[in-house]
């Protein structure tokens, strides 16, 4: 997610956002015809942001269906990852990951981006 940037879509995220951390977790990022997705067995570390939610369970059920990780075969699906904050602590916290289907079809080396913080590619989209 861009460096300025607060997920929409139709959430009134706003309203439950307490603080953003930065932040890095472990994964590969891939990206395709626009749409970033982690890898989370990679090995690289990909830096981004940790959001922390007043009512995360509200906010999350519909990002859940937004990203379609309750279906059958989800392109993306939501995962407990371990994040290192900039402090150097480290927290865990839900993450929307390239879902099974996602990765067998796109998470090839092609698709592989090598600059692994959003904000330093996304130009390539805009």
């Amino acid at each position: 997610m861009y460096e300025d940037e607060k997920p929409n879509f139709g959430v009134e995220f706003n309203q439950y956002l307490l603080k953003t951390k930065k932040g890095v977790v472990e994964g590969d990022l891939y990206v395709v015809e626009g749409f970033p997705f982690l890898d989370p067995n990679g090995n690289s570390r990909v830096k981004g942001k940790l959001f922390v939610l007043s009512d995360i369970d509200k906010v999350l059920s519909k990002y859940d269906m937004i990203e379609g990780a309750k279906d059958p075969e989800p392109f993306f699906k939501r995962e407990i990852v371990d994040v290192e904050l900039e402090d150097g602590s480290k927290e865990k916290a839900y993450c929307y990951v390239g879902g099974p289907s996602l990765i067998k079809y796109f998470g090839k080396s092609e698709h592989k981006v090598q600059v692994c913080t959003w904000d330093n590619i996304k130009e390539r989209w805009e």
